[in-house]
């Protein structure tokens, strides 16, 4: 799956609970990184890698739509 596709399946499913929408690996390189994206109250990025601690990123539901906004323009 893209990492659009996740992103636009996280939105559609946002609700009260969090659960994960899918995942992607990094294949390509020596530190494979996988990415956890969850819907919830928002969208929720966790990258996690072998080497490194887990990075997470959440985007309030106000944040995307100011996304959606800007790539409209």
């Amino acid at each position: 799956m893209l990492l659009i596709e996740l992103w636009t399946k996280a939105v559609k499913a946002q609700s009260g609970s969090w659960k994960v929408v899918g995942s992607m690996a990094e294949t390509e390189t020596s530190d494979v990184s996988h990415l956890t994206v969850s819907a919830g109250s928002g969208v929720k990025f966790v990258i996690s890698s072998p080497k490194k601690a887990p990075l997470h990123t959440f985007f309030r539901r106000m944040t995307w739509l100011a996304l959606r906004k800007l790539s409209t323009k």
